[in-house]
C-alpha cells in the first residue's frame, strides 16, 4: 500500500518499537529520498537501508537516530 500522506504514516507507526524504511530509488541507483527518510528517522525509532554505499552517509543517519543502518 503506498500514499503520499507522511504524516498519516508517521502516526500509524509510532507505537512500533522500531520501523524499517527503505529507500527503493536509492537501491536501485534511479534517484533518492533522502529528506523523506532523515524526516520519518527524527520522528520515530527507525532501520534504514537502501542506497547506503558510503561510511559518511551512515554515520549522517546514525547522528539523527537511527538504530541501525
Amino acid at each position: 500500500m503506498a500514499f503520499d500522506d507522511v504524516d498519516a504514516w508517521v502516526d500509524r507507526f509510532r507505537g512500533f518499537p522500531r520501523v524499517q524504511l527503505i529507500d527503493l530509488d536509492a537501491a536501485l541507483g534511479t534517484g533518492d529520498n533522502d529528506a523523506l527518510v532523515r524526516r520519518i528517522c527524527r520522528e520515530l525509532p527507525c532501520r534504514v537501508g537502501g542506497g547506503i554505499r558510503t561510511r559518511v552517509v551512515a554515520e549522517e543517519l546514525l547522528a539523527l537516530g537511527v538504530a541501525r543502518v
